[in-house]
């Protein structure tokens, strides 16, 4: 697969579908729709367009299929997004930081 599009027009959670393709390091183009802004970054981790907008999404498309090097840096910030944001031991640090931050909150309070 050359790019990963996930074009919902309304509401869309988080996207597993588009986790999947991230994390398989594929170049992602995605409408700018719920959750999908929390996980994509425009031009840094792929691109980003308007919901509904049928001739931007193609646009998007073919910028990435014609141009292996941003395609390239797309998909390897894209699976690193994942990684460091999603991945089990990523997510077991946030939430051990979490917890360290209030202990020393609460301890602070003895």
């Amino acid at each position: 697969m050359d790019v990963f599009v996930f074009p919902p027009k309304t509401k869309e959670g988080l996207g597993l579908a588009l986790l999947e393709a991230m994390a398989a390091g594929r170049p992602v183009v995605a409408t700018k729709v719920g959750g999908i802004i929390s996980i994509v970054q425009d031009r840094l981790n792929g691109l980003l367009v308007e919901p509904s907008d049928p001739h931007r999404l193609a646009e998007a498309i073919y910028d990435i299929i014609k141009n292996r090097e941003v395609a390239q840096r797309f998909a390897q910030n894209a699976r690193r997004t994942v990684i460091e944001r999603f991945s089990l031991d990523g997510m077991a640090e946030k939430i051990e930081a979490i917890y360290s931050e209030v202990t020393r909150g609460y301890k602070k309070l003895l």
